[in-house]
């Protein structure tokens, strides 16, 4: 028998710092979430012999893209503002992404926003790329549920 999955986009949510980042999402992709370096590498000697090297950095990467209309541009640009302050407000907060139409989920205890995003203007709408870089991400990219 075929199996049948679902996805629906409007149930993929991604929190930070007590933002819900998904209004104003960018058609196409609109969340990645990325490791900073591979889990496991291979080093070969001059000799031909492999050691499969494993690595500790749970770093990785949120990037949201969002229309410039979108009112999470002046969200989370008060949040940069606030560090650049004389007296800064660090924003390190709890980061996630979860699927809920499906079972793919990314947590960090961690994260920050890593800058400003370049902004272009043009003739019609452009998007903005804000960056999350997380210290530790667990990471669970499963996939869609059977119905």
């Amino acid at each position: 028998m075929s199996a049948l999955k679902r996805y629906d986009p409007k149930q993929v949510i991604c929190e930070w710092d007590g933002i819900t980042l998904n209004e104003g999402i960018a058609e196409g992709t609109f969340i990645v979430v990325s490791r900073q370096v591979p889990r496991n590498a291979l080093n070969v000697g001059a000799d031909g012999n492999g050691t499969k090297v494993v690595n500790n950095n749970r770093s990785a990467t949120i990037t949201v893209t969002v229309r410039k209309g979108s009112a999470v541009n002046s969200l989370l640009t008060d949040r940069l503002r606030d560090e650049e302050k004389e007296n800064p407000i660090d924003h390190t907060s709890a980061a996630s992404v979860k699927d809920f139409s499906g079972n793919s989920q990314f947590q960090s205890p961690k994260a920050f926003l890593v800058g400003f995003p370049d902004s272009d203007f043009a003739s019609d709408e452009t998007n903005r790329e804000w960056i999350l870089m997380c210290l530790e991400c667990d990471m669970e990219p499963r996939g869609s549920l059977e119905l």
